[in-house]
Order: C-alpha cells, then sequence, then structure tokens
C-alpha cells in the first residue's frame, strides 16, 4: 500500500512527481483500503493503541455542545439553571465557564454536583458547592463552638483565623482563630455563653505565596477567585516551603488587586534578605457570598493527566522519537514464529491489558448515578460520553433500542459505529444472549434497565478483539 502511494507520488502516469490529486486518490482508491476481501485476510490490520482506543470511544458518543446557563450563588452553593435540559444527575461532573457575573463573576473550573440528600437536580437545573467554603454543622457548649464539616476536610491548623457565617442559632459573624481537633473538626470561642446547635459555613482560600529578597512585597495566588477589591482586609496563614524557616508574619492585610485569582500585600515584618515562598490559608474579613450571572456548562474537562499506568502510554510523552513502540517489533510466539512485525504489541502485556480494560469499563459504568452521561476517568468528567441517542425508541417504532425485540439491530448498529461492522457473528451472539440475563422489564423498562443493558453491550463491543483490532 505504501509502496504504491510512493509510486503515484514520483509519477502520477504523466510524468509527474509531488501530483496531491494522484497521491489522495492513490491513498483512498487502494483494493487494500476499499476491497472487502482485505478485511478477511488474517494478517491484516493492526491493534489500535489504548489511547485511540479511547478517543475513538469518546468520538462515537460525544456530548452536545456547552449550554448556556444563568447561575446564582448563595452562601455555600451555586445553582444553575440551563436554557434546555442538561442529562446531568447527582454527582456528576461538570466544567463550569463564567461569562459574566454581578458583584463579580464567580468561579468557574471543575466542579461534581451535589450528593442527592444535599440538593435535587431536575431537568434543568443543578447546584454544586462553592469550592472556598467550608460547609458545617456546630454545636456551642458556653463559650466554646465545635464546628465540623458535613462533607470533605476543612485544611486547617490551630492558629489559622477562618470567616465563620452562621445560617442558623444568631451568632456573630466574623473571623475566628480556630483550634484544630481533627481534619473534619475544629473548634473556636465566641462572646456569648450558651448552648445549641446549628449550621454554618467557613470561608477559606488556598493558594500560593512568593517574596523576593529585600521586598516586602508578598504576591499571592489564589487557586480560586478571591472576590476582592483592593483595600479588602484579609487574615493571611503563610507556611513555607521545606527548607525554610522563615516566611511572611501571619495577620490581617490590606490587599492590592492584580486580578481574580491574584494580590498583592506587604509583609508587616518588612523585607527578608532571601527569597521566600510557600502555600498560604486566606479567609476574608467581609467575604461576598452572593452572586449571580451568566455562565456556560461543558460535560468534558480534557484533564486526561497522566496514564502510563493505565493505559500504557500518556499523550505527548512517547520514551522514543519513533512512538510509544519500537517500529521493528515482534509479539514473542506465533506472531514472532510467522514473521509478523507487530509494533503496538509492544504495549500488550498481561498487566497492560486488563489495566485498559479496566479504564474502559470505568469510563462506561461511571458514575453510577441516574443519567445517560457516562466518563473516563472512573466517572470524573475527563472525557464525557452520551448515551442518550440509544436510550430512547429505536427510529419509526413505540418500543425501545434496548428491548428484546431490538437488541439485535442495537448491536448492529452499535458495531457499525464502533467497529465499521465488523463485530463477528459469534460475538453478537454472546452479546446478545448475556444482556438478555440482566434484570428488564420489558414494554416498562426503567432508565436505569435501558441505560445498563446499553452499557453492557458498549463494554462488551469496546473490549472485543474486532474493536481493538483496526482493520
Amino acid at each position: 500500500y505504501v509502496y504504491r502511494v510512493v509510486k503515484a507520488f514520483e509519477n502520477n502516469g504523466s510524468g509527474v512527481r509531488g501530483d496531491m490529486k494522484a497521491i489522495i486518490k492513490a491513498i483512498l482508491l487502494d483494493y487494500e483500503a476499499r476491497s472487502p476481501a482485505i478485511v478477511n485476510q488474517q494478517r491484516f490490520g493492526k491493534q489500535k493503541e489504548p489511547l485511540l482506543r479511547i478517543s475513538a470511544i469518546a468520538r462515537a458518543f460525544l456530548p452536545s455542545a456547552p449550554l448556556s446557563a444563568t447561575y446564582q450563588q448563595t452562601d455555600g452553593f451555586i445553582t444553575f439553571t440551563t436554557t434546555t435540559p442538561h442529562q446531568l444527575a447527582n454527582e456528576n461532573y461538570i466544567l463550569i465557564n463564567v461569562t459574566s457575573g454581578s458583584p463579580s463573576p464567580a468561579t468557574g473550573g471543575t466542579y461534581r454536583i451535589t450528593k442527592s440528600n444535599i440538593k435535587a437536580v431536575t431537568s434543568t437545573t443543578f447546584a454544586v458547592e462553592v469550592k472556598e467554603v467550608l460547609p458545617l454543622t456546630y454545636s456551642q457548649s458556653g463559650n466554646t463552638v465545635t464546628a465540623t464539616m458535613t462533607t470533605g476536610t476543612h485544611g486547617l491548623t490551630t492558629g489559622h483565623k477562618v470567616f465563620v457565617k452562621f445560617l442558623t442559632g444568631g451568632l456573630a459573624n466574623g473571623l475566628y482563630p480556630i483550634n484544630y481537633i481533627s481534619t473534619t473538626q475544629f473548634s473556636f470561642t465566641v462572646a456569648n455563653s450558651a448552648t445549641l446547635t446549628g449550621t454554618a459555613i467557613g470561608v477559606k482560600h488556598s493558594g500560593g505565596y512568593t517574596m523576593a529578597a529585600n521586598n516586602a512585597t508578598v504576591a499571592i495566588t489564589c487557586a480560586t477567585n478571591h472576590h476582592l477589591t483592593s483595600g479588602d482586609m484579609a487574615y493571611f496563614s503563610f507556611t513555607p516551603v521545606s527548607g525554610q524557616t522563615t516566611s511572611p508574619t501571619n495577620g490581617l492585610y490590606p490587599v492590592t488587586v492584580v486580578d481574580d485569582t491574584n494580590l498583592t500585600i506587604n509583609n508587616s515584618a518588612g523585607a527578608l534578605p532571601s527569597s521566600r515562598s510557600g502555600t498560604i490559608v486566606m479567609s476574608p474579613q467581609n467575604p461576598i457570598l452572593s452572586f449571580s450571572g451568566n455562565a456556560t456548562t461543558a460535560y468534558s474537562t480534557y484533564t486526561v493527566g497522566d496514564t502510563d499506568t493505565d493505559l500504557g502510554q500518556t499523550p505527548m510523552r512517547s520514551p522514543t522519537v519513533f512512538n510509544f513502540y519500537m517500529p521493528d517489533y515482534q509479539f514473542p510466539g506465533t506472531l514472532a514464529t510467522n514473521k509478523m512485525v507487530t509494533p503496538e504489541f509492544q504495549l500488550s502485556s498481561d498487566t497492560n491489558v486488563i489495566r485498559q480494560s479496566n479504564f474502559i469499563y470505568e469510563g462506561i459504568f461511571k458514575p453510577s448515578g441516574n443519567s445517560p452521561i457516562s466518563s473516563f476517568r472512573s466517572g470524573n468528567g475527563t472525557l464525557a460520553l452520551d448515551f442518550t441517542k440509544w436510550l430512547g425508541n429505536r427510529p419509526s417504532t413505540t418500543v425501545p433500542w434496548t428491548d428484546n425485540a431490538n437488541i439485535s439491530a442495537l448491536i448492529d448498529e452499535l458495531s457499525t459505529l464502533l467497529t465499521s461492522g465488523q463485530l463477528s457473528s459469534q460475538a453478537k451472539a454472546i452479546i446478545s444472549n448475556y444482556v438478555t440475563t440482566l434484570s428488564y422489564t420489558t414494554g416498562a423498562a426503567t432508565e436505569i434497565q435501558r441505560r445498563d443493558r446499553l452499557r453492557a453491550i458498549i463494554h462488551l463491543i469496546t473490549t472485543s478483539p474486532d474493536f481493538t483490532i483496526q482493520k
């Protein structure tokens, strides 16, 4: 095939070299690219690289374009209202891009929709927890208030000051120096003595700081939007990097805003003789906790990260200039005995094959909530898969795709989508026999029953040899 394309490059048949029309014609019309007979030859084709298997699945079930939404932040939650149904469920991940807001834009980025027992999801609304807000319950005994996180950990240590807003109970809002109890509990002292319980929120920003030698200015970068304006007061606690014994002085400082996440303060102890850096915990003296505006929501974050362990390769990180494998690699055993060069099989160790299969499973079946949206990695929204099209009725019928009457047709359609129709009859029979054993109420199937049948079919196809080997 390559030889014939090269010959077309060298001579288009009329003595012309480099004729692109002739080259493209040679590529697209060659019998290896067109002939069905070639597909049936055992030596024809190659194994898809793991990353290409994942991208093929992602492309086959690509979600819709980002949705427009309005948002309203009140204390510890941001509620989004989309212009069309969003198809999400509790605990799905979602990517938020804030486009406008008042008094200032809320922080965008990746969020996990709240659990169902916290905020219910409707077809056009969902809520997320504010990243810089600590959700708390509290109990007061005498002058001591003990606060407990309702979800997550607080990330504070003794001496940090954190702004606390009491949602019930009537205690005074303000900055309180805390005493560490555990990763989920801390205590502080209030002016009035009482015995009561209630709910509250804390406001805590995390980030990093740098300070140049002989310069009192401390540059601070917050992990989320700080929502401050120049002149606002905020309490800072500084933790130097390992090896440094001095840092800026903890305390309440007026800030100078650089942008939404960057600001500066002047170290109260003045300049230090050498540069300093580390992490900060910051809590505003009077935080703004109510925002509204417009945003767009997207299903995929594309933050794939390192997949060497999961897939045997990570995008843009091949170990050689050739690729993730050597071009003359021969897989030991029958393939090598028959002198077959199989470069991609260099990634097919026993361990890698199982890990790749698990990675595909985790992307198709998670999260487990009642939504047609699944995602890699393990449901965290990296690459979202939208199964909506296959959960409704088969076109021109009133019967769902996943009912027994349509299972064979559904497998054929997905075979065309994922394997160019090359799924073997034996594989189709195995898949059909398996999915019809799953719990299913014919004629009145629940959304979860339809979704689980569909997921099983997709999983079995995408882990089959017919999908793994590209022909």
